[in-house]
């Protein structure tokens, strides 16, 4: 009698990988950082499931500081999505606009986004769109060969500051669903 060995492979099937989203949110204090994280956090909750978020923060203030400037210019650089979060009225200094240059300069081309949370004072028609924050932005998405998402947020009252949900009242839904792939039905 023969007896002959079997070997069986099974199929083992693995989950598929979710693409990996990488986002960096460069902010100018604290206060506006906060606003940019709620909105990536609304970001993350819509497109559960969907990808693996890999998060940077970027605090402003630091790319005047050369070695950070270099790390934060590489991080935007592969950067899918950056989340640029500033005060309209102020303005972008010239160590701001420098480290967009460099990043610029960096980045190979790719699919990306820059969004530009901006808080400001609305305009005489309610709006704000042609302040030199917004332009300028604009122009750095256009250079990048990015898609440019600009959301203005009301500038906030020191009695909005501090809410117990941690969500502002007077928060809006960034203008992320109007990009294709940010909407509920895509």
């Amino acid at each position: 009698m023969s007896t002959k060995a079997f070997s069986r492979t099974q199929a083992v099937s693995t989950p598929p990988l979710k693409p990996e989203l990488r986002v960096l949110v460069a902010y100018q204090d604290t206060e506006i950082g906060r606003r940019a994280r709620d909105t990536l956090d609304w970001i993350k909750r819509r497109h559960t499931g969907d990808c693996e978020f890999q998060v940077s923060y970027l605090d402003l203030d630091t790319v005047g500081i050369a070695s950070l400037c270099q790390t934060a210019a590489e991080q935007a650089a592969e950067a899918d999505m950056i989340l640029f979060a500033c005060h309209d009225q102020r303005g972008l200094n010239r160590e701001v606009k420098c480290w967009c240059d460099q990043w610029l300069a960096l980045a190979e081309p790719h699919d990306a986004a820059l969004v530009a949370l901006m808080e400001s004072e609305p305009g005489p028609e309610g709006g704000n769109d042609g302040s030199s924050t917004r332009i300028f932005l604009e122009q750095v998405a256009r250079r990048g060969g990015m898609a440019f998402i600009p959301h203005t947020l009301p500038a906030r009252t020191s009695r909005q500051s501090t809410w117990s949900t941690g969500t502002p009242r007077s928060y809006t839904r960034p203008a992320m669903e109007n990009w294709p792939g940010w909407g509920i039905n895509e």
